[in-house]
């Protein structure tokens, strides 16, 4: 989500695996700066710990301009799974997800703004612009790319920041074809876990925005 002004939003416990570990950047978009002078930023976040839908009130989330970053289940948990093979299902984040994108549906009267992975790492550019305007910033293409460098431990609780170590390598988002992940010679749990989760992302990938 994006705040007035930075603060980190009750869902960014899925975007730590969003987009990556399959050789892609992982990152979230944030706004950070005044509103007369806002700057995009990319930032890894790994917060997956903090379920905070306790703290889910009107009042707490008028504070948010919200937006919602989606990924097929079928490279979340391939990817969960190779780098956590003891994952729990309550830690995978669908279901949260999910029912915040469904109440702040109802609070609002139209959906918050969706983006899939897949349609942001084929066309970068395209998608962070219909973004921005889906949320009424400025697109910026020199936000486009960045320095490569940086700790990845500095942004991860988990074994010293695997989850994010192509995000230090990497220099911006540049397109990349679509992959098929095949879950189906995953153990059963594992393809237990991604029969549970698809149709959460299908309720929300229907609301995906698409390149103005």
């Amino acid at each position: 989500s994006l705040s007035k002004p930075t603060v980190i939003a009750p869902w960014v416990n899925y975007l730590r695996r969003s987009v990556a570990l399959d050789g892609n950047a992982s990152s979230t978009a944030r706004l950070d700066g005044s509103e007369s002078n806002p700057r995009l930023v990319l930032r890894a976040i790994s917060l997956s710990r903090d379920y905070i839908n306790h703290m889910w009130t009107p009042d707490f989330l008028g504070h948010f301009t919200h937006a919602f970053l989606i990924r097929d289940p079928a490279k979340t948990i391939s990817s969960l799974f190779d780098k956590w093979p003891g994952f729990d299902e309550l830690e995978v984040g669908f279901p949260e997800q999910r029912a915040l994108f469904d109440l702040l549906k109802a609070l609002h009267g139209a959906p918050p703004p969706v983006i899939d992975s897949d349609d942001l790492l084929e066309d970068p550019e395209a998608m962070v612009a219909a973004f921005c305007q889906a949320v009424g910033i400025p697109f910026l293409p020199e936000a486009m790319t960045w320095a490569p460098g940086g700790d990845p431990s500095a942004h991860s609780w988990w074994d010293g920041g695997s989850f994010h170590a192509n995000l230090a390598q990497s220099t911006g988002l540049t397109p990349q074809p679509r992959r098929y992940v095949e879950v189906g010679d995953a153990p059963e749990r594992v393809r237990r876990v991604y029969r549970r989760m698809k149709p959460h992302y299908d309720h929300l990938y229907q609301h995906r925005i698409t390149p103005v």
